[in-house]
C-alpha cells in the first residue's frame, strides 16, 4: 500500500472506533400523546431511549397494539456485532502494520459484507416487530402492520415513524466509503503475480469469504429450511415427512424447534419450558404452497378430518384467507385463527389426546 492509501486506511479504522462511543442508529416517533416525540437509540451492544424513560413508552405503545416487548439483553445481535467490529479493527491494523494489501483486501471484503447482512438482518427485525402481533392485543386494526422504515419516514396510525443512521452509522458510512476509495486506488496499482500464486491466494480468500458468510448467517435469528424426510419432530420424535404440515418455532437466541404439524407446534408452545419473552417467532406451512414457511399469527387454519395432519387433528394453514375458505368448501370443516386455535387445543378433548399420544410416543 502506498502512503496516501495507509493514511486513509488509518482514517477508516479510526472512524470504525466511533461505534463503540456513539449510537450506530435512531428510530424516532412523534404523536399527538408524545408533542416532543420520543424515540430509540441503538448502540453497538445495546438499546436505550433517546430520553430516560422512552423505552418503556414505546413498549407500552407496542403492548397496546400488539407487538412484542423490546428487551435489548435477548437480542444477540447486540452480543456478536461489537466483537465482529473487534475483528474487523485488527485486521486492519495487521494491514497498517505489515504494509500488505491483501489484508487490506480482506478487511474491505469483510466490512462490505457485515454491513449488507446488517442491514437485511435489522429490515427483517423491523419486519418481525411489526408483522408478528400478538392477537390479543387490546387494539386490533384488521390488515394493519406496523413496521418502521428502514430509512425515512412513515405514518403508522397517527404516529410518524423515522428511521436514520446516528453519529456512530455516519461513521461507519464515513469509513466504509473510505474503503471503496483505497480499493480502486490500491486496484489501479495491483500488478498481476505469477498465474499459480494468483489463484492460490484467490482460493485461500474465497474459503476466507465463504466462511465468514455462513458464520453470519448462523448469527441471525429466524426461521430455517426444514429438512423432510431427516428433521425430526421435538415433541413426538417422529420424521417430519409431509411438507403441507412442518412448522417451527424460534426462540429469541435463534434456536429453532421443529415440528411435524401444528398441533404439536401448539402443544409444545403451551407446555414448553419457553416463556412468551423467550419466542422470537412462531412458523407454520402453507397448506397451498408446500414447505412454504409463514408466520403462525397472521394465518387462517382450517379443521377437517378429510384433510388429515400427521397428529390426526386434521389441522391445515394458509397464507390466504381465501383460499382457506374455497378449501373448507370442498372439504368441510371449520376456520379459525391463531388464538382460537391455542384455545381450542388447550380447552378440548382433541387437546388432551393429543397430549396422552405424544406421552406415550415419548414412552416408547
Amino acid at each position: 500500500m502506498n502512503k496516501k492509501s495507509r493514511i486513509l486506511f488509518i482514517g477508516a479504522l479510526i472512524l470504525l472506533l466511533f461505534i463503540y462511543f456513539f449510537p450506530v442508529w435512531k428510530i424516532g416517533l412523534s404523536a399527538p400523546q408524545y408533542p416532543e416525540g420520543i424515540g430509540l437509540h441503538i448502540w453497538v451492544n445495546k438499546i436505550t431511549g433517546q430520553s430516560k424513560f422512552d423505552l418503556d413508552n414505546i413498549n407500552r405503545l407496542n403492548h397496546y397494539i400488539g407487538m412484542k416487548e423490546i428487551i435489548p439483553d435477548e437480542i444477540p445481535e447486540l452480543q456478536i456485532v461489537p466483537y465482529l467490529i473487534a475483528l474487523l479493527i485488527l485486521i486492519g491494523l495487521v494491514g497498517i502494520l505489515t504494509n500488505k494489501r491483501v489484508f487490506f483486501f480482506i478487511w474491505f471484503l469483510l466490512f462490505l459484507m457485515i454491513a449488507v447482512v446488517g442491514m437485511a438482518d435489522f429490515y427483517k427485525w423491523e419486519y418481525d416487530y411489526g408483522h408478528n402481533l400478538n392477537p390479543d392485543a387490546p387494539i386490533k386494526v384488521p390488515g394493519m402492520t406496523y413496521q418502521p422504515p428502514l430509512i425515512g419516514t412513515k405514518k403508522l396510525l397517527n404516529i410518524t415513524a423515522n428511521s436514520y443512521p446516528a453519529i456512530g452509522g455516519w461513521s461507519a458510512i464515513l469509513s466504509l466509503s473510505i474503503g471503496f476509495i483505497i480499493f480502486f486506488i490500491e486496484l489501479k496499482r495491483f500488478k498481476i503475480k505469477p498465474k499459480f500464486s494468483l489463484i492460490n491466494r484467490g482460493l485461500l480468500n474465497l474459503r476466507f469469504i465463504v466462511f465468514i458468510l455462513i458464520f453470519l448467517q448462523g448469527c441471525s435469528v429466524g426461521p430455517s429450511p426444514i429438512e423432510y424426510g431427516h428433521d425430526m419432530c421435538v415433541l413426538c420424535q417422529m420424521i417430519i415427512s409431509d411438507q403441507r404440515f412442518g412448522t417451527e418455532l424460534v426462540s429469541t437466541k435463534g434456536k429453532v424447534y421443529k415440528y411435524d404439524s401444528v398441533e404439536c407446534l401448539v402443544n409444545d408452545y403451551l407446555t414448553g419450558s419457553l416463556t412468551s419473552q423467550q419466542i422470537h417467532s412462531i412458523w407454520v406451512t402453507d397448506f397451498s404452497e408446500n414447505s412454504r414457511l409463514i408466520p403462525a399469527s397472521s394465518a387462517t387454519y382450517l379443521q377437517s378430518q378429510t384433510l388429515r395432519s400427521p397428529m390426526g387433528m386434521g389441522l391445515s394453514a394458509y397464507s390466504d384467507g381465501e383460499i382457506a375458505r374455497q378449501m373448507q368448501l370442498q372439504s368441510g370443516g371449520i376456520l379459525l385463527q391463531w388464538d382460537e386455535l391455542v384455545q381450542m387445543i388447550r380447552n378440548t378433548e382433541s387437546g388432551q389426546k393429543l397430549s396422552n399420544l405424544v406421552d406415550s410416543l415419548a414412552q416408547e
